[in-house]
């Protein structure tokens, strides 16, 4: 990558080149050039950081070319943050309370 490319800002994910630089070497290690390209389109257009874990790329069977498959899984604070955008999210402090019905045990 040259100079002006690590020092500019990528218009279409707005990450830095030493950003993207980074997430290609740790969060995405295992993504071929396509697979990066897609997983962080799909960072993008869903508003989720790959820094904080909110996304993750998952390659599957690296070593076998013709069984290779990357997932996008969005974690739990991704899911959290994506909640959070709905404007209704309220987490709740207390630990949900599970009623059982003792007749219909066993």
């Amino acid at each position: 990558m040259n100079a002006v490319a690590q020092i500019t800002t990528n218009a279409i994910t707005g990450f830095s080149g030493h950003q993207l630089a980074l997430i290609r070497r740790t969060v995405a290690a295992d993504c071929n050039a396509s697979e990066f390209d897609l997983f962080m389109a799909v960072a993008q257009s869903k508003g989720l950081d790959p820094f904080t874990k909110q996304v993750h790329a998952v390659v599957y069977n690296k070593d076998k070319p013709d069984k290779r498959k990357m997932a996008i899984i969005t974690g739990i604070d991704g899911f959290r943050v994506i909640a959070e955008r709905t404007g209704v999210y309220r987490p709740d402090e207390d630990e949900p309370d599970f009623t059982y019905d003792p007749e219909l045990k066993g």
